[in-house]
């Protein structure tokens, strides 16, 4: 029996919270709208996409679809993420830094920079794939190169040697740095000016076909396919004078102390578990002690649904102030039961009538892949997770919220009530247990066999265990 069987048997109750659900429905209608444009001033992510820029403005009632929002919520996630290990990166400064051009004597433009690196300024993308070489950053991703120059300009430092790194937003998140020269910061001023002449004229004038071609023409833009697009009539943006201006080389060296700064990031002294790892032992069996990497699979379009409800979580809890402070963080991370296990930290104050204060309790955000409307439930593999989490910190109570793509984006909240936090963590602590004898003894037999889903030998494919795991089957 593994723990999902285990925990199961414990008899959750499961019910529906609608205030939450409800709640959130109206925080991604409300992230789908667009943001207004300043008037005053304009920003360089507005100043590389100019025809974008100023269709928002005429037509600001526009929203973004469905597939464009969940496609920028993953970038955002994953941006909060990388946070954490480019903080290690040796000499780190500052990340997310506004910076006004005014200061330079570039009036009516402002940004904000990924990181600077001592003298370098960082701007991180992430993309479905990183580009193979130079040459396709030039030419698919053009708008990426002027934002880090335009940047490099109205910095007060003028960073001569600047990084363009770009990750994958799936699978093992690979990384790919470019090292960005800039060569002549007052073609680039040039260049940049030009853009905010042609912005104004374009509004002055009603007439946008001077900012040539949308920078995402036919991929990702809120306006393909709607009447109001003529980019069809327009040719791409000129890149010459970019081009003139800086040198790009890719950079193997930074990539690989991007790449060494993030495992580092993930290493700790002690045995430590994921809940994948749970689920799954004999997976982390093959990998700790045989040294085997089990094939990672990520669910692209899940993976863009669950960022979207992780940004629409942070906006509500700052909103609804349900956010737990510093204080409340740090006596829940004292509470943990188990080091050996980690977990994500999702938490909110859960509000109830009759009561005057609110509950800390733990949430997970999940997308189904359920078509169905009578089977979209809340799932065992979740429920067992949460119990883990619930367990560990000694709570009887948490919230798993989920997202359906193929039932028209329907958002459902399940709470889910333990009857004892001692039963969790006992049925937790039993399994790390297992695992981590098991594998001092090298002995994986005792271990549960990993779920069908899980499994390459259900699904009719190798397993280097499958001798272990099946041996009924071996010399059939």
């Amino acid at each position: 029996m593994g723990i999902l069987e285990e925990i199961m048997n414990t008899n959750p109750k499961v019910t529906l919270e609608e205030s939450i659900s409800g709640l959130i429905r109206k925080v991604v209608d409300e992230e789908l709208k667009p943001n207004p444009s300043p008037k005053s001033h304009y920003t360089v992510t507005q100043l590389i996409n100019p025809i974008e820029t100023f269709f928002s403005r005429i037509y600001p009632d526009v929203t973004k679809p469905h597939k464009l929002g969940r496609k920028l919520a993953r970038g955002r996630q994953l941006h909060n993420f990388a946070a954490y290990w480019f903080r290690e990166v040796p000499d780190f400064i500052a990340e997310e830094g506004s910076v006004d051009g005014i200061w330079v004597g570039i009036d009516r433009v402002r940004g904000r920079i990924d990181y600077l690196i001592k003298d370098s300024l960082v701007e991180f993308k992430t993309k479905d794939k990183n580009p193979i070489d130079e040459t396709e950053i030039f030419s698919k991703y053009p708008q990426d190169l002027e934002q880090l120059a335009f940047y490099s300009v109205i910095h007060p430092a003028n960073s001569k040697i600047n990084y363009l790194v770009f990750m994958e937003n799936t699978g093992a998140y690979t990384l790919k740095a470019f090292r960005v020269e800039i060569r002549d910061f007052e073609a680039i001023k040039k260049f940049l000016l030009s853009r905010i002449d042609l912005l104004d004229i374009a509004f002055q004038t009603g007439n946008p076909t001077i900012l040539g071609r949308c920078r995402y023409y036919e991929e990702e833009c809120k306006f393909t396919g709607t009447q109001k697009c003529i980019c069809e009539q327009l040719t791409p943006l000129n890149i010459h004078d970019l081009q003139k201006s800086i040198v790009l080389t890719y950079d193997p060296h930074f990539s690989k102390q991007l790449d060494d700064v993030r495992k580092l990031s993930q290493v700790t002294d002690i045995f430590s578990l994921s809940t994948i790892d749970m689920f799954a032992p004999r997976k982390h069996y093959m990998y700790n002690i045989l040294g085997i990497d089990p094939d990672f699979y990520s669910d692209p379009l899940v993976e863009e649904y669950k960022a979207c409800l992780w940004v629409c979580m942070n906006t509500l809890k700052k909103r609804e102030k349900i956010k737990l402070d510093q204080t409340q963080i740090a006596k829940l991370k004292n509470s943990i039961q188990d080091h050996r296990l980690s977990v994500g930290f999702r938490w909110l104050n859960y509000k109830q009538s009759g009561h005057s204060e609110p509950q800390q309790i733990p949430y997970l955000l999940k997308a189904s892949r359920t078509r169905i409307r009578k089977y979209a439930n809340a799932h065992p593999y979740n429920i067992a997770e949460l119990g883990m989490i619930c367990g560990l910190y000694k709570k009887t109570r948490g919230l798993i919220i989920t997202v359906y793509p193929f039932l028209n984006n329907l958002i459902l909240t399940y709470n889910v009530e333990f009857r004892s936090e001692k039963e969790l963590i006992q049925i937790v602590k039993k399994n790390i247990d297992n695992i981590e004898s098991s594998e001092k003894s090298k002995d994986l037999s005792s271990l549960s066999l990993c779920m069908d889903f899980q499994c390459p030998v259900k699904k009719g494919e190798s397993c280097l265990l499958m001798n272990e795991c099946y041996p009924s089957n071996v010399n059939q």
